[in-house]
C-alpha cells in the first residue's frame, strides 16, 4: 500500500489514498483489516476524501475530542500569537537597548565629568602655585629695581677707579723703563770704572826669540801672514789666538793667557 502523502509533521492533509485491493501485505487478524495511511497501523475504517480534505478527521490512536481543522486553527492562533508576542518583546528589547546604549552615554559623560573636575583641581592648584611664584617674582624685580641705580652708581665709579689705575700702571711702566735703562747706563758705566780703575786689563806680549820671521818682519806681505795665522773665527766673528803663548792679559797682578789656560792664575790662587 503506497500513499501519496506529506509527513505527518505538515499541516496539510493529504489529499488522495491509493489503497490496494490485494491482501498480500498481510493482514494480522482478518483479511479485512489494512493499513492506515496516517497513522500506518491496521484498521478496519477509513475517512472519505471529502473529510480528508475538509481536515474532519481524528487520530486512531486515542479518541481525540478536536479534529484536524480545530487544530490547525489553534496552530494558527498561536502562530499569530506568537508573532505578536515577538513585535512585543522586540519593542520592549529595542526600549531595553536604548535604555542600555542611554545608561552607557550617561556613565560615559560622568566618567568626563569626573576627569574634567580633577583636570579643573589640577588646574586650580597649579594657578595658586603660579601666582605665589608670580607674586614672589615681583617682589623680587621690585628689589630689583630699586636697588638698580646703586649698581649704576657702582659700577660707574668701578670703571674710573679702573681707569684710574690704567693711567697710574701706563706712567708706572714708563717709569720702570726709565729706571731699567738709567740702571743699564750706571752698570755700564761701574764696569768701565771697575776695570779701569780697580782691575785693569793689560796686554802683556812675551819678546819673541829670534827667528827668520822676525828679522824679516818688516816685509808687510809675510806681517799679514804671521797676523793671519794668529786669528781664528770664533762665534761670528774674527778672535785673536795665541798659540805659542806670545801674549797674556794681566788683571791686577798675574796674568792670563790669551789661549784659555789658566793654569798658572790657578797656582797663584794656590799660594
Amino acid at each position: 500500500m503506497a500513499a501519496n502523502s506529506s509527513s505527518d509533521e505538515s499541516c496539510m492533509a493529504p489529499k488522495d489514498f491509493h489503497i490496494s485491493t490485494s491482501t498480500d501485505s498481510g493482514s494480522r487478524l482478518s483479511p479485512n483489516r489494512q493499513r492506515c495511511p496516517l497513522c500506518r497501523r491496521f484498521r478496519k475504517t477509513f475517512y472519505c476524501k471529502d473529510c480528508i480534505h475538509s481536515g474532519l478527521f481524528y487520530s486512531s490512536r486515542f479518541r481525540a475530542t478536536e479534529s484536524y481543522i480545530d487544530k490547525q486553527k489553534a496552530l494558527l492562533e498561536l502562530e499569530d500569537s506568537k508573532k505578536t508576542f515577538e513585535q512585543k518583546c522586540l519593542k520592549l528589547l529595542e526600549n531595553k537597548l536604548k535604555c542600555d546604549m542611554l545608561h552607557s552615554k550617561i556613565r560615559q559623560a560622568r566618567d568626563r565629568n569626573r576627569n574634567l573636575k580633577v583636570a579643573v583641581e589640577e588646574k586650580k592648584q597649579m594657578k595658586t602655585t603660579n601666582t605665589a611664584r608670580l607674586v614672589e617674582l615681583k617682589e623680587k624685580n621690585e628689589k630689583r629695581n630699586k636697588s638698580l641705580p646703586k649698581y649704576n652708581l657702582k659700577v660707574q665709579e668701578l670703571e674710573d677707579f679702573i681707569s684710574v689705575k690704567r693711567e697710574k700702571v701706563e706712567t708706572f711702566k714708563e717709569t720702570h723703563k726709565q729706571k731699567q735703562e738709567d740702571s743699564k747706563k750706571i752698570v755700564r758705566l761701574r764696569i768701565q770704572q771697575l776695570f779701569k780703575f780697580i782691575f785693569p786689563i793689560s796686554v802683556v806680549v812675551k819678546p819673541a826669540t829670534p827667528t827668520i820671521e822676525t828679522k824679516s818682519s818688516r816685509d808687510a806681505t809675510v806681517s799679514a801672514l804671521i797676523e793671519a795665522s794668529r786669528t781664528t773665527f770664533v762665534r761670528d766673528r774674527w778672535e785673536y789666538a795665541d798659540y805659542n803663548g806670545d801674549i797674556n792679559y794681566c788683571i791686577a797682578g798675574p796674568t792670563l793667557p790669551a789661549s784659555g789656560n789658566y793654569s798658572a792664575y790657578n797656582t797663584w790662587g794656590r799660594k
